[in-house]
C-alpha cells in the first residue's frame, strides 16, 4: 500500500470517527473560516519538515509537539535540541499577513499575534515565567514577548493571497507586484513564483524583532509605558524586500550560526 493510499485511508477514518462526510472533506477545508486555520497549522509542519531536513544526521535533535488549543505558555510550535550544547531553541511558525504587501516601501508584514488574547489569571501564569510585570503584560494581551520563544519564522507567499468575491483565497499578485516577485525569485512564470515563495523559508531572532534598548524597533500599543524598551513583538514586523535583516534565509549555513 503506498503513501497516498494510506493517508485516504486515515483521512476517511478520522472523518467517520468525528461525523465528517468525506465526500465534502474539500469543500470543508475551503472554507473562508477554515482554510486560514489549515493553513497556520499545517505552516508548523512544513517548518518541522524543513528543520528536520536541513539538521539530518547532525548533532541537533528536531521536536514537534501536538499542542493543547488552551493558552500556555509552554506551547512550542517546533523545538531544536543541539546535543553537544544541550540547548533547546524554540521556532514560532507564523505566515506572512495576507494582502500586506506595502508598494511604496516595498515590504509587507508578517502576522505575528496571539490567536487569544491574555485574561487576567493567564497573564499570571506568564508573569511567573517572564517575570514580567502583569500590568506590562495586560497592556501587550495579544502580543508576544521575545522571550516566548527563540525565533520566528515565516515565507512570503501570503502576501500576494487575495480573496475573491466567493470567499476563495487565491495566489494572485497584480501587475506591479509580479514585477517585484519575478525579480525577487528569479522566475518568469506565476506557478513556479509561487512555488519557490512556498519553498522559501525565513527566520529572525525574536529580540530583534521585539521594540528593545539595543535597537531601533519601537512598540505601537498606545498604553505601553515603555515603547522603546518593552520587549513585545508588534502584531505586524516589517519583512523589507531591499533590507532583509533581521530576516535571513532558513539555510543550513545560516541557521547554525545561532544555535
Amino acid at each position: 500500500m503506498d503513501d497516498s493510499t494510506k493517508t485516504k485511508i486515515k483521512l476517511i477514518e478520522i472523518c467517520d470517527d468525528y461525523g465528517i462526510p468525506f465526500t465534502f472533506l474539500p469543500d470543508i477545508i475551503l472554507e473562508p473560516k477554515v482554510i486560514p486555520m489549515i493553513r497556520g497549522y499545517s505552516f508548523e509542519y512544513v517548518v518541522y519538515s524543513e528543520l528536520s531536513s536541513l539538521l539530518k544526521d547532525s548533532d541537533y535533535l528536531v521536536k514537534k509537539d501536538v499542542t493543547n488549543p488552551q493558552i500556555n505558555f509552554a506551547d512550542k510550535d517546533v523545538e531544536v535540541y543541539n546535543k553537544k550544547t544541550k540547548t533547546s531553541f524554540v521556532f514560532e511558525c507564523k505566515l506572512s499577513g495576507k494582502g500586506s504587501y506595502l508598494k511604496s516601501k516595498n515590504r509587507c508584514r508578517i502576522k505575528c499575534m496571539r490567536s487569544r488574547t491574555l485574561g487576567e489569571e493567564a497573564a499570571k501564569t506568564v508573569s511567573k515565567h517572564t517575570k514580567l510585570p502583569v500590568s506590562l503584560i495586560l497592556n501587550h494581551k495579544d502580543n508576544y514577548h521575545y522571550l516566548h520563544f527563540d525565533f520566528v519564522v515565516t515565507n512570503l507567499a501570503n502576501v500576494f493571497y487575495k480573496t475573491r468575491d466567493d470567499g476563495i483565497f487565491e495566489f494572485n499578485p497584480d501587475k506591479e507586484e509580479f514585477k517585484v516577485l519575478r525579480e525577487w525569485t528569479g522566475e518568469n512564470q506565476i506557478s513556479k513564483i509561487k512555488a519557490k515563495l512556498q519553498k522559501t523559508l525565513y527566520f529572525a531572532k525574536s529580540k530583534d524583532i521585539a521594540p528593545l534598548q539595543e535597537n531601533d524597533n519601537l512598540c505601537t500599543k498606545k498604553n505601553c509605558t515603555l515603547p522603546n524598551e518593552c520587549g513585545f513583538i508588534p502584531n505586524y514586523p516589517y519583512f523589507d524586500f531591499e533590507k532583509i535583516e533581521p530576516w535571513k534565509e532558513l539555510t543550513k549555513d545560516n541557521l547554525t550560526k545561532f544555535i
